[in-house]
């Protein structure tokens, strides 16, 4: 599947956002959003 190319301060909001909405919600796509973030930052 094919990620969009976001801005990352936008990216960081949109997480920040769900994680307010949804604390308790730890599904897949979230780990994998969190996972590229953490890679960006390594490689950045």
């Amino acid at each position: 599947m094919k990620i969009l190319s976001v801005s990352e301060p936008l990216l960081a909001d949109w997480l920040r956002l769900r994680i307010l909405l949804w604390p308790n919600t730890e599904d897949a796509h979230l780990i994998e959003m969190r996972q590229l973030l953490a890679e960006k930052k390594l490689y950045n």
